[in-house]
């Protein structure tokens, strides 16, 4: 539905972009192979990736921005709003999954003294605010002392942040690659 050709990846090297994050409905447009694809131009030009690949253990491997400070990735699924999603299995490409017990799964898997960002796509699009269960999802993480912040991705506005047990999830900071196709379309029709 909505993918670029590799003259992106030079794009993101001229903004000195160092990672970004797989975990999303839209990498798997060209289909299974094509997160594979998108993953090999990334890596061949320095940048970094996490929270999809080519089977559960790549998609779940953190990003590390220091020694004791990594970056994970997740992808909701299953939802009306996120329900094209393919899930990463032992030998199927797709995204890291968005569930409590995996997150906490990996969690469990960092060096003694890690800290975590979570990184999800997730949410409603179009509207501004997080639902009940994800408002509680990132209190009970932020409960967690591995995990420094929680930053949200995929409803196309910015939603406001949650801060709980001294520490901030913020559920989605908007848009930052493509337009708002509903307030084009918006304004076509006025």
């Amino acid at each position: 539905t909505l993918y670029t050709d590799s003259y992106a990846v030079q794009q993101l090297k001229e903004l000195k972009v160092n990672a970004v994050n797989l975990a999303h409905n839209h990498i798997q447009d060209k289909g299974l192979d094509g997160i594979s694809e998108t993953m090999k131009y990334l890596l061949n030009n320095d940048i970094k990736c996490f929270g999809a690949g080519k089977n559960i253990e790549e998609a779940k491997k953190p990003y590390h921005i220091k020694k004791n400070i990594v970056v994970l990735g997740y992808c909701e699924f299953d939802k009306i709003y996120l329900n094209q999603i393919v899930v990463a299995s032992k030998s199927k490409a797709g995204v890291n999954p968005l569930r409590y017990e995996n997150i906490i799964d990996d969690l469990n898997k960092l060096n003694h003294g890690t800290k975590a960002i979570l990184y999800f796509h997730w949410g409603r699009e179009h509207v501004f605010l997080p639902t009940y269960d994800d408002i509680e999802l990132v209190k009970k993480l932020l409960e967690d002392d591995r995990v420094l912040l929680i930053v949200g991705m995929h409803p196309h506005r910015p939603q406001g942040y949650i801060e709980h047990n001294n520490k901030k999830a913020y559920m989605c900071l908007g848009n930052f690659l493509f337009p708002n196709f509903l307030i084009i379309q918006t304004l076509k029709q006025t």
